[in-house]
């Protein structure tokens, strides 16, 4: 599932069971990391974390387990449509093979 964008609500996510890709992609300009695209792998078995998407970053996420996953999303605010973008991975300009 990629990409999707909030312009004003920071997200907080874990797997709690399976594991799941999460790419994060900053096209923010001036950002010291403008261009970076980062993979984070989020297994409980082996590697359990909480990671924190602020606001205008693009992500996407993909089931890696033989399983289904669990995502657990913690966010600031409630969800509102008008908030986020989302892009088909397949027409972004973000470069990335899923």
């Amino acid at each position: 599932k990629a990409w999707k964008y909030h312009k004003r609500m920071t997200q907080n996510f874990s797997v709690p069971h399976g594991k799941l890709k999460l790419v994060i992609y900053d096209d923010r300009e001036g950002s010291a990391t403008h261009g970076c695209i980062n993979t984070f792998f989020l297994n409980p078995e082996t590697d359990y974390k909480l990671i924190t998407i602020p606001p205008g970053l693009w992500y996407g996420f993909q089931c890696i387990s033989t399983q289904y996953s669990l995502l657990l999303n913690v966010a600031d605010m409630m969800h509102s449509p008008t908030e986020s973008i989302n892009k088909n991975y397949k027409e972004s300009s973000i470069k990335y093979d899923w």
